[in-house]
């Protein structure tokens, strides 16, 4: 949920910029595509908005966590719980619990779109367009 004054505390609290903030955040999506992957392709279709209900919440659980931490992230290992709880969750509201056999893995795909991603934010940063 958008809220500028959260975005404010937020962005104060970190204390790092708006850009260096995107692309932490940035940096955990090859870590959700891991999780998803097995569940991507399976024959279970997505019970609703990945986005919305996976992606979105992380960053708003993401937010809280740094504003009640001074700043700072959960460890690796929290926010991999955090994006298991999402995806498990996310992908069990079709009914189906099992992770598919059959995977097409893209993280190749995913992570050069990542990589692309950084280094545009890393052009808009130093001021290049």
């Amino acid at each position: 949920m958008l809220n500028k004054e959260r975005g404010t505390r937020l962005l104060e609290i970190w204390g790092n910029g708006c850009i260096e903030l995107i692309r932490t955040l940035c940096d955990f999506i090859p870590d959700i595509w891991k999780q998803v992957q097995p569940y991507w392709y399976g024959p279970q279709g997505f019970p609703g908005v990945f986005e919305y209900e996976v992606v979105s919440i992380l960053g708003e659980q993401l937010g809280t966590y740094l504003l009640d931490n001074d700043g700072n992230f959960p460890s690796q290992a929290d926010i991999q719980q955090m994006i298991t709880d999402l995806v498990v969750t996310f992908f069990s509201q079709g009914g189906s619990h099992e992770i598919p056999s059959d995977q097409t893995p893209q993280t190749h795909r995913l992570i050069n779109l990542h990589d692309r991603f950084t280094e545009r934010l890393a052009q808009l940063e130093g001021g290049h367009s």
